[in-house]
């Protein structure tokens, strides 16, 4: 059996993208296991970040930014 801790939320300044960024408002997110197995401290090959899951949508660009778009729904 897996035991997970959880923290609690904090809320922080709204960040600013930087020229080559996109800032995502993220609606939800994941704990795969994956991202037990990293936590762990196993070898695993994959994404460096735990929790990269997710689903949001784009509310602000960079001025470089080309392959991306707002979505204003």
């Amino acid at each position: 059996m897996v035991r997970l801790k959880f923290s609690t939320s904090v809320e922080v300044e709204k960040p600013s993208p930087k020229h080559n960024e996109v800032l995502i408002k993220v609606f939800a997110n994941t704990v795969t296991a994956a991202n037990i197995v990293m936590r762990e401290g196993k070898p695993f090959i994959g994404g460096l970040y735990l929790g990269f899951d997710f689903a949001g949508k784009i509310v602000e660009v960079g001025k470089e930014v080309t392959l991306f778009k707002l979505l204003l729904l």
